[in-house]
């Protein structure tokens, strides 16, 4: 179905329903299902070589002095409530949704440039920390886990 190459570990390359999991298998729990395969994820700790390559990005740019944070807050707030909407009708890597994370790397670049495994990292953390997780569900009960694949899937065919 899709090619898993060296990133098998971590899920599929392009939405598939194989039975590696999806990109959230590091972090979901209570049985979830994958939103991009619909199959069940095993309950795993997030990888830490994602933590230690988005640390050593962040390490980088300390402490941020340069970014206009209030308008990062407001872009973000602005993000989210274009994308919550859609949630329900799309795929995180539906063509909607991924012409729609270019805004969002834009923001997140304002503070660091992340490698591939930097901002997959960013975007685990908001689904694995719960108050970046609460903070999120404001917007829609499950947007940090579905940012965190549509992350996922705009990284792999993005980043490098």
């Amino acid at each position: 179905m899709s090619d898993h190459g060296e990133i098998c570990g971590l899920g599929p390359r392009r939405p598939c329903n194989d039975s590696c999991g999806g990109p959230l298998a590091a972090f979901k729990k209570k049985e979830p299902t994958s939103w991009i395969s619909r199959k069940p994820l095993p309950n795993t700790s997030t990888n830490a070589a994602q933590r230690a390559e988005q640390e050593q990005s962040l390490a980088g740019t300390n402490p941020w002095a340069h970014v206009d944070k209030a308008q990062a807050h407001a872009d973000f707030d602005t993000f989210y409530k274009e994308l919550a909407p859609l949630i329900d009708a799309n795929e995180p890597a539906s063509a909607t949704i991924q012409a729609l994370m270019a805004k969002h790397l834009a923001i997140v670049s304002r503070f660091y440039l992340p490698s591939r495994e930097a901002y997959v990292g960013t975007a685990l953390f908001y689904a694995d920390n719960a108050d970046m997780k609460a903070f999120h569900t404001t917007y829609h009960p499950q947007l940090a886990e579905f940012l965190a694949e549509a992350v996922y899937v705009y990284a792999q065919q993005n980043l490098v």
